[in-house]
């Protein structure tokens, strides 16, 4: 999976790099192991860090969550307990639908 980190008006060191592409991996690889990308997008807006994630599933489905905080470590941990909460939501469904057609 490829997993891109980008900054809009902050400077996204190797550090913060490195523990984002290795929690959000964990996190998608626990639900769907052949995710195709996820792109993960840090600004600053006045005095918050702003976290995007974007994580495009192999189906065509793109699952992203966002948040904010005044530190950008907390805001992409925020955002990447959404981000887990909507592939457990989509992940179940599709296990339903297909328990359902069995």
């Amino acid at each position: 999976m490829e997993i891109n980190v980008t900054g809009h008006q902050v400077e996204v060191g190797e550090s913060l790099q490195q523990s984002s592409k290795t929690k959000l991996e964990k996190i998608v690889i626990k639900f769907f192991a052949h995710a195709i990308d996820a792109h993960i997008i840090f600004e600053k807006h006045k005095a918050l860090f702003k976290a995007e994630i974007k994580v495009h599933e192999r189906t065509q489905r793109y699952a992203i969550a966002e948040a904010e905080d005044a530190d950008v470590h907390k805001a992409f941990d925020k955002a990447l307990v959404k981000i887990e909460a909507q592939l457990r939501k989509y992940k179940s469904k599709l296990n339903a639908k297909h328990d359902k057609e069995k």
